[in-house]
């Protein structure tokens, strides 16, 4: 039974309960939790796919800064990014990584390699990888920084103005 037979399967199970009666039960709707929202299980710093069965370490470091690393989704949509950042965290490495072209940063902790893809996520190419000078990276992040900080400008502008008219909107209904 594949994936979607085990979710229809426990899906039922939760509906009607363990037993037949017309309500749910709780034992049925963790598993059903369980299968439906995660499609990794964590264990520790070990990440196992439930869909492919492949396991990932998040010790160990795959890519390092100024590597590029190809993002594939939904609907064969593939995007480049650089990796701008490498830390170290108690569940594993995490990257963060800077798109050249929107100048949007994104975050992850798992990024495979290419020649194991297997679907959407984060690829990097482990037989010949590519990386990007540190001097343009400065300036995409450089870049990237400034669009974040125009964005804040207008969002508090935004804030501002609203604030302005909740004001003239209170004062309004206190005459009425």
């Amino acid at each position: 039974m594949g994936g979607a037979g085990v979710y229809l399967l426990l899906r039922h199970r939760a509906w009607r309960g363990a037993y037949g009666s017309d309500h749910y039960d709780s034992t049925w709707l963790y598993l059903l939790l369980i299968c439906s929202h995660l499609i990794t299980l964590i264990i520790m710093t070990i990440i196992t796919s439930l869909l492919t069965g492949v396991e990932y370490d998040t010790n160990i470091q795959r890519v390092s800064e100024n590597q590029i690393v190809i993002f594939f989704g939904y609907a064969m949509r593939q995007s480049r990014y650089v990796v701008c950042r490498v830390e170290y965290t108690p569940i594993g490495y995490t990257y963060t990584m800077l798109d050249p072209d929107t100048y949007e940063y994104h975050t992850t902790e798992t990024i495979m390699p290419l020649s194991q893809k297997h679907g959407i996520g984060y690829y990097y190419d482990d037989t010949a990888p590519e990386f990007m000078d540190s001097t343009q990276v400065a300036l995409i992040k450089e870049e990237a920084e400034r669009k974040h900080k125009e964005q804040e400008e207008k969002r508090e502008a935004e804030r501002e103005r609203t604030e302005q008219l909740k004001a003239v909107g209170r004062k309004r209904m206190e005459q009425i």
